[in-house]
């Protein structure tokens, strides 16, 4: 247990039910929250062995403001490198400010030398919480070293199926039509093992682009 400033931190390798419902509570009502940010997210998707994680939970007084996922990946001489992949999650811009100092001094009391951030921000808020971090000393790193995403594409699906079709390109349009010519057809999965067929097509699509498949969960029930 670390304080600073007023800012309690805890920090542990897993929690009480009453504490992993406390923190789902913060991660569905923050605006940055995000399922990599669930306290069960390390069983639904396990790291890789030279990976663990841990969670940080900050308190000011009894209230719960912050909370991250990390995980530790070892380095040279005994240091570790945090990540916390879409957090700390907090209500807002302002707690983000208070929080990030305080995990990091926690953090490099279990020999931490870095810790890599990236809050689920979206719009003006996004380049608010850029500022805060850049004030903290954060540096933004180039593209080439993003591990996630950064932009997410929004498709608009509201209408009908003709005014769906006459927002989308010609060419879209022209790849629709011949699909349906060849009798595509498009419908829930009946079984697990159906669904798991697609899987060969999704690790081809993410090994053809170098895009990594860490942050997928597996299938429920598929053994994977």
């Amino acid at each position: 247990m670390d304080v600073r400033n007023g800012i309690e931190v805890r920090l542990s390798s897993g929690l009480t039910p009453a504490e992993a419902d406390e923190v789902r509570a913060l991660v569905a009502a923050s605006p940055a929250g995000s399922y990599l940010q669930q306290p069960d997210w390390p069983e639904l998707c396990p790291p890789p062995p030279r990976h663990r994680y841990v969670g940080l939970r900050a308190y000011l007084g009894q209230e719960l403001i912050g909370w991250a996922q990390v995980r530790l990946s070892p380095l040279a001489a005994g240091f570790r490198l945090a990540s916390l992949r879409r957090g700390p999650v907090t209500m807002d811009i302002e707690t983000l400010r208070l929080v990030v100092p305080a995990f990091a001094g926690a953090l490099a009391r279990h020999h931490v030398c870095s810790m890599v951030v990236n809050p689920r921000w979206s719009g003006p808020a996004a380049d608010e919480a850029t500022r805060c971090l850049a004030a903290l000393g954060a540096t933004v790193l180039p593209d080439r070293a993003q591990t996630i995403h950064r932009t997410t594409l929004l498709a608009d699906l509201s209408g009908t199926p003709a005014d769906l079709r006459g927002r989308l390109k010609q060419r879209c349009r022209r790849q629709i039509a011949r699909c349906e010519k060849m009798g595509l057809q498009v419908r829930p999965a009946a079984s697990v093992d159906e669904a798991m067929l697609y899987e060969p097509v999704l690790q081809g699509f993410h090994r053809r682009r170098g895009l990594p498949t860490d942050a997928i969960p597996p299938f429920p029930g598929s053994g994977k």
